[in-house]
């Protein structure tokens, strides 16, 4: 259910991510949601579930994207996989610390994006590169804020609604609770 929970948010925040880009010096900031959804994951799922999450996460951004496939999966795999490593390390529980996690988290993103889309790193010695990744980084620490609550949110009323619990629920349970019969045994 944790997979299918990122997925209907990717469709909700993809859609946002791709309508608005702000052009910044020789690039372009972007709102960063699939960037801080992977980042989510990594904070909220378990090892196996958050890695297949993630996969499909950025399998799904690539194919909508047109960017060729395994660049974006590499990068986020990698980025998941060191928030998965440091996890115990790192303070996580105020929504200020996370978005500050998320600051130094989506500027570590942008740098392996570029070392994978440009492994000779011309892009990366290029001053364009230092002066919009972390303005990009700012602006995913600042967008994380009001996300993560709204994520915590969601997922609490979506374990609710969709946890096992409720899922064993049948006719007889609810006739069960209405009839006059119980209070005699």
């Amino acid at each position: 259910m944790d997979i299918l929970f990122a997925l209907v948010w990717l469709w909700i925040l993809f859609n946002g991510q791709l309508a608005f880009r702000i052009p910044f010096f020789h690039g372009a900031l972007e709102l960063g949601f699939v960037t801080i959804l992977v980042i989510y994951v990594g904070f909220r799922f378990s090892f196996l579930r958050g890695l297949i999450t993630v996969a499909l996460v950025s399998f799904i951004a690539e194919t909508f994207t047109l960017v060729p496939h395994g660049f974006i999966i590499l990068a986020h795999l990698i980025l998941f996989i060191g928030i998965r490593l440091l996890l115990d390390q790192i303070l996580s529980e105020a929504y200020l610390t996370k978005s500050l996690w998320v600051f130094l988290f989506s500027f570590f993103s942008r740098l392996i994006t570029g070392f994978v889309f440009d492994p000779e790193g011309v892009f990366i010695r290029e001053g364009s590169f230092w002066i919009v990744s972390p303005a990009q980084a700012v602006l995913n620490g600042i967008l994380s804020f009001p996300l993560f609550i709204a994520l915590d949110a969601s997922y609490d009323l979506w374990t609710r609604l969709f946890s096992r619990r409720r899922r064993s629920l049948t006719g007889a349970d609810f006739y069960q609770v209405q009839s006059k019969q119980r209070k005699y045994f």
